[in-house]
């Protein structure tokens, strides 16, 4: 939302989750997630997850996701 000109409702396209393995228990998690191209109608987003070393991920995903109004980007 963060990088669209003004909010809009939005609809998940694609979503795909790759689980590389279990979280470590009772540690908090940190999610870093990119929108890397927005155009007229779509958002394509980046994100890695993690919960002790950044360089140590256990979760990856990406998305395409549709917005409801033409944006200015």
């Amino acid at each position: 939302m963060s990088k669209l000109v003004k909010p809009v409702l939005i609809a998940t396209l694609n979503l795909k989750i790759d689980h590389i393995r279990a979280a470590t228990p009772e540690r908090p998690v940190t999610v870093w997630a990119h929108c890397y191209r927005v155009s007229a109608s779509r958002a394509f987003v980046r994100a890695e997850v993690w919960d002790q070393d950044p360089s140590d991920v256990f979760a990856t995903a990406q998305g395409v996701f549709s917005l409801s109004q033409p944006n200015a980007a």
